[in-house]
Formats: C-alpha cells, sequence, structure tokens
C-alpha cells in the first residue's frame, strides 16, 4: 500500500473522529488519538525512508558489472569498503568487487537500516553514509526537507516517550491539532519524496555520458 493511502487510512481511523475546534480544549481521549497518529504515521514514514535506501543501494549496485559506472557506484563501492568488518574482508587475490558490496556490504546496510531509528538529519546522513552519497549535495540540495524530516522526528519523540497528558513537554503544544499533525506530517512526506527524487537523479547525473540515453528509451 502507498504511503499516502497508508497515512490515509491512519487519519480516517484517529484524526477523522475528532470533534473539538481550536480554541476549545481537547478531550483525554482525542489527545491520546492525536498523539497515536503521530507515532503511528512517522513509523510509515520512516519505513519508507528505510525502502528509498534499500532500493537505491540496488540500483547502483546493478552497475557493478558495467564496463563504465555512475560516479555513484564509485561512491557505493568506497563506502562498503569503509565499513566492512575486518573479519568479513577477501585477500586481494581472490577479491571480487561485485561480491564484496553485494554480500557483506549488503548486509552492511541491512543493519544500518536496523539501527535507525528515525526521520531527523542525522537518521537520513547515516544511511546516506552507508552507500556513499555524496552528503554536502545532499545537505545543500534539501536543506529544507531535512528540517521538516528533523521537526517531525523531533515531535514523534516526545509522542513516543511522554504521556499525552503530560505537561513537561514543549514540542507538543495543548493547542496543537489534528491539522497541526497532518501539516507535520504531510512535510515529512514531501520531504520524503524530494529525497527519492534527489537520490535517482544523482545516479543518473553520474551515469557514463555514452548511456545516459538510454534514460529516456533512446
Amino acid at each position: 500500500m502507498e504511503i499516502a493511502a497508508q497515512l490515509a487510512h491512519l487519519d480516517a481511523a484517529l484524526l477523522g473522529t475528532i470533534e473539538t475546534e481550536f480554541p476549545e480544549p481537547y478531550s483525554e481521549h482525542e489527545k491520546a488519538q492525536i498523539h497515536a497518529y503521530l507515532v503511528l504515521a512517522h513509523a510509515v514514514l520512516e519505513e519508507h525512508l528505510e525502502a528509498i535506501f534499500e532500493r537505491h543501494f540496488d540500483r547502483v549496485a546493478a552497475w557493478l558489472d558495467a564496463p563504465m559506472v555512475p560516479l555513484e557506484c564509485v561512491r557505493l563501492v568506497v563506502a562498503v569498503t569503509e565499513r566492512i568488518p575486518e573479519s568479513k574482508r577477501v585477500a586481494y587475490k581472490r577479491r571480487d568487487v561485485r561480491q564484496m558490496v553485494l554480500l557483506p556490504g549488503r548486509a552492511e546496510m541491512v543493519r544500518q537500516l536496523g539501527q535507525n531509528h528515525g526521520l531527523k538529519a542525522s537518521n537520513v546522513e547515516a544511511l546516506a553514509g552507508a552507500i556513499g552519497t555524496d552528503w554536502q549535495a545532499l545537505e545543500n540540495a534539501l536543506a529544507p526537507e531535512l528540517a521538516d524530516l528533523s521537526t517531525l522526528g523531533s515531535k514523534r519523540g516526545v509522542a513516543g516517550h511522554l504521556s499525552p497528558y503530560t505537561e513537561k513537554s514543549t514540542m507538543i503544544a495543548p493547542s496543537d491539532g489534528p491539522d497541526d499533525v497532518r501539516k507535520w506530517v504531510e512535510n515529512g512526506m514531501r520531504a520524503l519524496l524530494a529525497l527519492e527524487s534527489f537520490l535517482r537523479g544523482a545516479l543518473r547525473t553520474g551515469e557514463p555520458t555514452s548511456l545516459i540515453s538510454d534514460w529516456d528509451g533512446n
């Protein structure tokens, strides 16, 4: 199911029945619904973030047997080489770059996915580093989107670790209602779409010039 459809189902189940309108205070039941939506919507987007990087790894790795490779492929090999544990390194005479990337390299990528527990810019950076993405270029291109992801991640952290009835939180105000959390989540979803587009564009830009026409089916 597409992420937009998943978020729509969560919205209908958790926010759709909220009747209170600002500036009236939300009921205790409605506060729980708002926080639950934020936590679950964040989970949907986090899973999609991880899938974006996993798919990008596979797209880049598919070039490993080509006589000419995109720059992203070189970056991937460098990143994998830096992260392979000493115990899994292969002697020079038996080294196979493709197998090195697809076996221990992909295993390391999956391990990194398992350790990723958020949507903040730092989480994106960890995943980008695992596949060698040019972080400076990504950060420059997607600064507003990374900020939106960090905002959503911080608010989810509050919703996921504090009671919806607490007075300790400053990240989620008592007046924050369905429209507010929808905006945070929608901004996060748009940020992930922009990130996916950036990664596809980075691969295309770095493709050997003689093969670029293939992207257009020519």
